[in-house]
């Protein structure tokens, strides 16, 4: 390697705090909420308008720590219109799971916030989930094929979701 790798507590890109003292200054969270938080915001996530209440500290995506309150923070004051930019800012269906779990739950939010109409945001959904089933179908085979055929017809029966939701809606 040309350099050595930065240190676990250097600060994080766009920040000149450590995050031990950005942890320090951020909502009153769990550990690992906020931590993820200061990871993706930097010295943006203290000032971060979380809210109160449950709901605010309610886990979107389990696998990256994004609550609705940080979704809602990203919708309103971040110019986040779609599950293309929810995805690059706060990182939902990012994780492990790809947005197995998390991304119907994200779709809905953008709707109940108003940055997308209910039927863009199914749209956006069945967009997503599309491209996902693309990337894994080529490769999976066994259980993975099995787990992902089984995903794939929950989001279809359970979900609604289906041919028709992939048509951009009306504008």
């Amino acid at each position: 390697l040309p350099a050595p790798c930065p240190p676990a507590r250097a600060p994080p890109r766009g920040s000149g705090e450590a995050p031990d003292a950005l942890c320090r200054k951020a909502p009153p969270l769990p550990p690992t909420i906020k931590a993820a938080l200061v990871e993706r915001h930097g010295d943006m996530a203290p000032s971060i308008a979380y809210g109160t209440g449950a709901l605010a500290q309610s886990l979107v995506c389990e696998c990256e720590y994004a609550t609705v309150g940080e979704i809602r923070h990203a919708i309103k004051s971040l110019e986040v219109h779609n599950l293309t930019d929810l995805r690059r800012r706060v990182r939902v269906g990012m994780g492990p799971c790809q947005g197995e779990l998390c991304v119907a739950r994200a779709a809905a939010l953008l709707a109940r916030f108003g940055a997308t109409t209910p039927e863009e945001a199914s749209y956006q959904l069945a967009t997503f989930l599309e491209e996902r089933w693309k990337g894994i179908y080529p490769l999976a085979w066994g259980e993975t094929l099995r787990e992902s055929e089984f995903t794939y017809w929950l989001f279809q029966s359970v979900l609604g979701l289906g041919e028709a939701d992939l048509a951009p809606p009306p504008k």
